[in-house]
């Protein structure tokens, strides 16, 4: 399993993905963190980006914290 260091910003006008130097990634997300509506896009972005099915993509940790790891099957 793949882990990757995610920084999410909320509430962003428009949704995109940075690689940032270190690997790691910065995600900019229009959902709200209600619901889980965030996360929930969050792993919809990661599957597009990769390539891969959402079934793949999981958050190991930071549920409700904007600083992640994933991880990708």
């Amino acid at each position: 399993m793949k882990k990757v260091n995610i920084k999410v910003v909320l509430n962003a006008k428009n949704t995109k993905i940075e690689e940032l130097p270190d690997k790691s990634l910065k995600v900019w997300l229009t959902a709200k963190p209600i619901d889980n509506q965030a996360n929930k896009q969050l792993i919809e972005l990661l599957a597009d980006f990769y390539h891969l099915p959402k079934t793949t993509i999981s958050i190991i940790k930071g549920q409700k914290g904007k600083n992640k790891v994933v991880g990708i099957q």
